[in-house]
């Protein structure tokens, strides 16, 4: 009986001592919560919310980010394709013996000088 006893013992004070821990950590958890509903529903008001308490704006938010997101990669990659097209036809006019339009203006540059 004396074990159970230890046993029991045991347990309170470590218990007591996660309790006091865990308490705190709550605490802490609890008062960010709080703030972060205020933050919200202050948001909310800012972008002409009336008293949304489900924060049902955020899902407007999230499909316009998702949009953006959308449209910022296809204009990357369309970027990256013009590149890619801009240096593919500088190596084939390279390769085809320098830049013909340069040729081009200064013959008819000469052609203007002849009289």
């Amino acid at each position: 009986k004396k074990q159970d006893d230890d046993v029991e013992d045991m347990f309170a004070i470590k218990m007591k001592q996660f309790w006091n821990t865990a308490h705190i950590k709550h605490q802490e958890l609890d008062a960010a919560f709080e703030t972060s509903k205020t933050n919200l529903h202050d948001l909310g008001k800012y972008l002409g919310q009336k008293d949304d308490t489900e924060y049902e704006y955020l899902t407007i938010l999230l499909g316009f980010s998702n949009d953006v997101e959308k449209v910022m990669i296809n204009i990357m990659k369309q970027e990256k394709d013009e590149e890619k097209k801009r240096k593919k036809e500088e190596a084939k006019r390279k390769k085809k013996g320098g830049c013909k339009t340069k040729e081009r203006k200064s013959r008819k540059r000469r052609k203007d000088w002849k009289i």
